[in-house]
């Protein structure tokens, strides 16, 4: 059961990191990268549970988010000019233990986009239009705002240097229980290969036999789903 889950995952991070890196196959960022993010969110961290994807509005979000966290549904309009704004991702998870919530949201751009300033802007938005809401504000919340891409511009890099005497790897902004940070596609698929390395030694997995032999982004989805 563990070899299989582990060459599932890596088949499936194969796969990602073809309609990334491959423009034969014609990935589109909401179709394609965002829909198989949304089926194999562990890419970021497996201890986290989908609340919202494929676009969710904050509105949307806030019924769900309240739904599957409270068993409340809430009724009535969210009076916020954002509302409307959406998101990509928005990931959440218990911390039992210290009785904290930790939530994720990730936005996603497609491979020919080089993330920079506009892009930076759009994740600060939606991290000032949760602030703006009571209701994702408890004192016991944390976020943390992914923005990914396949690469990055000296905006961003001035960005890293700005944020790293926080001392977090790819954060460029903190504020009390909230934080940015931006990643390459690489780097995710370097952190699952290292996560995943002492497994992979141990049951001797052969890699060769796991890339996808799927032609197209549209195949992947669709055998994914």
């Amino acid at each position: 059961d563990t070899m299989r889950l582990i060459e599932d995952r890596f088949i499936a991070m194969n796969e990602m990191r073809r309609m990334v890196y491959d423009p034969s196959y014609y990935a589109d960022e909401v179709t394609h990268l965002q829909t198989y993010m949304e089926q194999h969110y562990w890419l970021l961290g497996e201890q986290y549970n989908i609340v919202v994807a494929a676009e969710a509005d904050f509105e949307k979000a806030l019924r769900e988010y309240w739904w599957k966290l409270r068993g409340l549904r809430i009724d009535g309009k969210l009076n916020h000019p954002n509302k409307n704004k959406e998101m990509d991702l928005l990931l959440v998870r218990w911390l039992h233990d210290t009785m904290r919530i930790n939530n994720v949201v990730l936005e996603l751009k497609h491979p020919h986009i080089k993330l920079g300033q506009k892009e930076l802007q759009q994740v600060r938005d939606y991290l000032q239009t949760v602030t703006d809401i009571p209701q994702f504000n408890a004192s016991n919340m944390s976020w943390e705002f992914y923005l990914l891409g396949k690469d990055y511009d000296s905006y961003i890099e001035d960005e890293f240097e700005n944020a790293k005497s926080h001392g977090e790897r790819h954060l460029v902004y903190r504020v009390g229980n909230y934080k940015i940070f931006v990643l390459k596609w690489s780097e995710v698929f370097t952190n699952v290969e290292l996560s995943h390395k002492f497994l992979v030694d141990k049951l001797q997995l052969r890699r060769d036999h796991l890339l996808t032999d799927k032609e197209s982004a549209d195949e992947i989805v669709l055998t994914a789903s």
